[in-house]
């Protein structure tokens, strides 16, 4: 990338743009936002140094950003190398610390209750290693969370069944190996 700018470049313009369709999504789910957990998360990271066009390489670590009003936010959760040329993975990029997986499975073992050993074997295949985080969602307490028993969708009829804990079958629809590779 070139001329990537963190206030008037390329990269201004993209996050302006997420920014503005996270708070539409947030707009149009009404109340529904504040149980709603949102995970943006890159498929790759930036070097940390800036390259001859002002802009980076293709890097290692990356990033996710959680949103959403059943996120326990206001805070950065990193272990942090810093930028010093020792602390650079390969002398190049930033040394990635946290598993990806660890993350979204947090997210999805604390919000959505899905079980653990689903989670590390079919919805992350191969990932034991990479233990759900802990305290991403505003409750980890699934009967302080709020129950969508008797409410009604905008736009849908009937109501939305409360669900108790699940343990995905052997071929769960819509399940993905997202997400780091990296251990």
């Amino acid at each position: 990338h070139q001329d990537e700018g963190v206030v008037g470049g390329r990269l201004a313009a993209l996050l302006g743009a997420l920014d503005g369709a996270l708070a539409a999504i947030e707009t149009g789910m009404g109340a529904a936002w504040s149980e709603t957990a949102v995970a943006v998360i890159t498929e790759f990271g930036r070097t940390a140094r800036i390259n001859g066009t002002d802009g980076t390489d293709h890097g290692t670590a990356t990033l996710a950003l959680l949103a959403g009003g059943a996120v326990k936010g206001g805070r950065v959760v990193a272990d942090w190398p810093g930028l010093g040329d020792a602390n650079l993975y390969e002398g190049r990029d930033l040394a990635p610390t946290i598993d990806l997986r660890a993350v979204l499975k947090g997210v999805l073992k604390d919000h959505l209750r899905l079980d653990e050993e689903a989670l590390a074997s079919l919805v992350f295949p191969g990932s034991r290693l990479a233990k759900p985080m802990p305290g991403l969602v505003a409750s980890d307490d699934a009967t302080a969370r709020p129950s969508f028993e008797g409410r009604v969708a905008p736009g849908r009829r009937g109501t939305i069944p409360r669900l108790p804990p699940r343990r995905l079958g052997a071929n769960p629809s819509g399940c993905s190996s997202a997400g780091s590779r990296r251990a």
